[in-house]
């Protein structure tokens, strides 16, 4: 892997980088400096088949929306080439590699966990963790997952984006059954006390009414965290960003139900480098724009 192009707007906390592999695919990948956390958001695969509605990762330059997974030894070497560029001695704070730019972890298990493994056996100047984001396209591996132990703190987060199985499927057209994938997350969280995080996009008029918010509580129940994400522009979506103030009533109603809920809007969307944005700017023989 060898870093093609660095993004930065002036002044911003994030950087998105463009990285090439041996045989000529390059995937995307954002490192976000927080006061209190390195955050590098890398990706497992080139492309992604699950193809979230929201997404810009599954629709690629040409029409091609799934290349080929990552190696384990790609995926280290992505993260490590842009550590690399970190200053740790002027922002000694805490590392997180997040496995949650494109792709889906959970199809590339195997050797996600060779790198989970590479990483963490790997001295860093910083205390280091890992997060892993999954769509819940294998709730057997979810469980399989909570059967492993990790010498680093590790977190899960789980794509909800509806409270049912048909306001998903509008938004993430390849899934799983949602009963499935919470009880999978469950056993999960019994299984190994990890901490996990309920992922949610808000698409205005889609999965952001406030029944929507009371689905959700009947459907996971008091003692879960949900983080909300402010849907960000990408090319193609059929989305709009919920009002803002909606936003606040929705998780007003969680609160309330007893889980705990929190929100983000990410500053990366200017080099379209935020959560949903990451795609293929680059395909074998040269570039062909943004998709």
């Amino acid at each position: 892997m060898k870093i093609l192009e660095r993004v930065s707007p002036p002044g911003g906390i994030a950087t998105k980088y463009l990285q090439e592999t041996n045989d000529g695919f390059v995937v995307e990948a954002t490192y976000i400096r927080r006061p209190e956390k390195h955050t590098l958001c890398v990706s497992t695969q080139v492309g992604c088949p699950i193809g979230c509605r929201f997404c810009a990762s599954g629709r690629r330059s040409k029409g091609s929306l799934y290349q080929r997974s990552l190696t384990s030894a790609e995926m280290v070497e992505e993260c490590c080439n842009i550590a690399q560029e970190m200053d740790f001695a002027a922002h000694c704070r805490p590392l997180t590699f997040a496995f949650m730019g494109e792709g889906e972890p959970f199809l590339n298990f195997d050797e996600c966990l060779k790198a989970f493994y590479a990483l963490a056996a790997m001295s860093w100047p910083v205390p280091m963790q890992l997060a892993v984001s999954t769509s819940g396209i294998r709730p057997d591996l979810i469980r399989r997952l909570g059967e492993i132990t990790f010498s680093v703190r590790l977190k899960l987060h789980v794509s909800l984006h509806g409270p049912s199985d048909d306001i998903r499927f509008q938004i993430m057209p390849v899934t799983q059954p949602i009963s499935e994938i919470v009880a999978a997350v469950r056993a999960y969280r019994e299984r190994c006390g990890r901490p996990v995080v309920w992922n949610y996009v808000l698409c205005a008029g889609v999965n952001d009414r406030l029944e929507h918010a009371e689905q959700i509580v009947r459907l996971l129940g008091p003692g879960w965290h949900v983080k909300f994400t402010r849907l960000n522009p990408a090319v193609g979506s059929p989305f709009r960003p919920t009002p803002r103030e909606r936003v606040e009533q929705f998780r007003r109603i969680l609160e309330e139900g007893g889980l705990s809920a929190a929100y983000t809007e990410t500053d990366e969307s200017g080099i379209q480098a935020g959560c949903g944005q990451l795609s293929y700017h680059y395909a074998r023989g040269g570039r062909h724009g943004d998709t």
